[in-house]
């Protein structure tokens, strides 16, 4: 595993989320969404850019965190977030882009029209960010 050195900034701002698990909820902590995605983003472009795990883990965290929730963290985050958005938008922004061959790459194993509607699937979700 590769330290990453702005783990500490999406920490900063996480915020606990509760997960039913049977009987019992497992607490987690959710990261902020601009630390966060600025960490995995620099890890990406700087730290391991063949590793395919980092824009998996982008894509998963807008689709459970929410567009309208990483649109408002990124706004809030003025010219930080300005930037971040620039950089997550090259990353995926076609189904031939580095980060959308990277989810389908990580994601190993689905059927060829399943890797299509997943690249598709990434597109839509970062254009409309």
């Amino acid at each position: 595993m590769t330290p990453l050195p702005d783990a500490r900034l999406a920490l900063r701002g996480s915020q606990p989320v509760f997960l039913p698990m049977g009987e019992t909820s497992l607490r987690i902590r959710l990261p902020d969404a601009v630390g966060f995605l600025s960490m995995k983003v620099r890890a990406k472009l700087e730290q391991r850019p063949t590793e395919t795990k980092d824009c998996f883990d982008i894509f998963a965290y807008v689709k459970l965190v929410g567009l309208d929730d990483v649109r408002a963290s990124l706004k809030q985050a003025g010219e930080e977030g300005q930037a971040l958005r620039a950089k997550l938008q090259r990353l995926f922004w076609s189904t031939d882009a580095a980060g959308v061959l990277d989810i389908i790459a990580y994601a190993e194993g689905l059927e060829e029209v399943d890797r299509a509607l997943l690249a598709q699937a990434a597109v839509d979700l970062f254009a409309d960010l």
